[in-house]
């Protein structure tokens, strides 16, 4: 019997994988694609919370670099935006900017184009994706604080919602995140 369980369990968990993986391209696809992108205005954030709701899902947030000279090395880059980024002091948790990622992406990042910036995934992505952009009420929780930052740059984001998810199968949108983070490779976030 014992066996049997074992068996039922590693069932479980090939059908699971292959699910992702089946689903993982669409997602990608859906996340990237420039009709569901949603360009960030800071000054008027009120128009992009709009179209979120309080379900759970995955969000995802482009951003755009100025261009630059092409003298210019990824080192200095990397030591200019840092500078930057960690401006917003240690009164508040912060994402962590990822070098390694930044430098795959950094050809497009020197010529202006989007590139993948952070991904995220929430019970209720309204909340989450306000808290990134307009900061959390509590300097205790991890946020980007995008309009507290003085950077030189565009955003834009885009989501999934699953609202038809139920409570018990939230654990894939965990995967999901983790396969399309592998796929994405965002240059602020977990890793």
């Amino acid at each position: 019997m014992n066996n049997d369980f074992y068996l039922k369990v590693e069932d479980i968990e090939k059908k699971t994988t292959n699910l992702i993986k089946d689903y993982q391209q669409d997602f990608y696809q859906y996340l990237v694609n420039k009709e569901h992108l949603l360009e960030i205005e800071m000054e008027d954030t009120n128009s992009l919370f709009k179209h979120l709701a309080d379900d759970p899902g995955i969000y995802y947030f482009e951003e755009r670099f100025p261009k630059f000279e092409a003298s210019i090395t990824f080192d200095e880059f990397h030591e200019d935006f840092t500078s930057k980024w960690n401006e917003i002091g240690d009164t508040y948790k912060s994402p962590k900017f990822y070098k390694t990622n930044a430098e795959y992406h950094f050809n497009k990042i020197r010529h202006g184009h989007w590139v993948p910036f952070y991904l995220g995934k929430r019970k209720k992505l309204k909340n989450r994706v306000m808290e990134h952009i307009l900061g959390p009420k509590s300097n205790k929780t991890y946020a980007m604080r995008l309009k507290d930052r003085k950077l030189d740059l565009k955003y834009r984001m885009s989501y999934i919602s699953l609202k038809n998810l139920e409570k018990e199968q939230y654990f894939l949108v965990e995967h999901f995140e983790k396969e399309l983070r592998k796929q994405l490779n965002p240059i602020v976030g977990k890793q």
